[in-house]
């Protein structure tokens, strides 16, 4: 009872820090769009994405971004600000969800989101994929949604010292905190069983992932990068 009380203030104190972080943030946005005003139509209550018949391998979209990572590498520009705007674009050029995982630069196919998440809200049939990048590789989250239920297959994925992509962890869960945000952020998060984990803990891993939907003022993004630099 004792580890079930800890685990479940654990996950109370993350979503409030994720909050938190998203409302210093959203100071700055403009009005946000509810995802009750998006308009879905399609038949039999199912939301169609450009890519939900085919399978988003990591390899293929590794292979887009093949040539942005080497240029990268070779300038030593992995991870800055303009190498995550051209891989956020090249993504979103080939119609997938995409956002760098500093919430950086604003998301490519954010409509698709928007669509989705008003289709669990409406307990409709729904599937999409989200790549989160990394400096050095990506986060690919698939999620799917029934009857008001999301789960979600999480993959982190990264490109080790021979330039080669490896896929160092994945995991599934359902979703036990799912939330579209008044400030234009998704908020979402589960729990999901791991060997090394529960050796330690003797209890499941939780994991909780909050990303910019919308479009944020560039001056806010400029202020908020500036405080970190002299935080740190």
């Amino acid at each position: 009872m004792m580890r079930k009380k800890i685990n479940k203030n654990r996950k109370y104190l993350l979503y409030e820090v994720m909050s938190m972080t998203a409302l210093i943030l959203a100071g700055c946005s403009d009005k946000v769009p509810k995802v009750t005003d998006i308009e879905i139509t399609s038949p039999n209550d199912e939301v169609i994405f450009p890519y939900k018949n085919d399978c988003v391998y990591a390899e293929d979209i590794a292979e887009i971004l093949s040539d942005i990572y080497i240029e990268a590498e070779d300038a030593n520009t992995s991870g800055s600000l303009d190498t995550m705007r051209r891989i956020i674009a090249r993504l979103g050029e080939h119609g997938y969800v995409a956002v760098d995982i500093e919430n950086q630069v604003d998301m490519a196919g954010a409509e698709q989101v928007l669509a989705f998440c008003k289709a669990a809200e409406q307990k409709k049939n729904a599937e999409m994929t989200i790549i989160v990048v990394t400096e050095l590789g990506f986060r690919k989250f698939d999620l799917k949604t029934e009857n008001g239920n999301v789960n979600i297959v999480r993959g982190y994925f990264q490109y080790d010292r021979n330039g080669r992509l490896q896929n160092e962890d994945t995991a599934s869960y359902p979703a036990d905190l799912w939330q579209y945000t008044e400030e234009g952020y998704l908020i979402f998060g589960g729990s999901y069983f791991s060997d090394e984990t529960y050796v330690l803990t003797l209890s499941d891993t939780s994991e909780y992932t909050a990303m910019r939907v919308l479009p944020l003022d560039g001056q806010c993004r400029e202020l908020n990068r500036k405080f970190h630099i002299r935080k740190s």
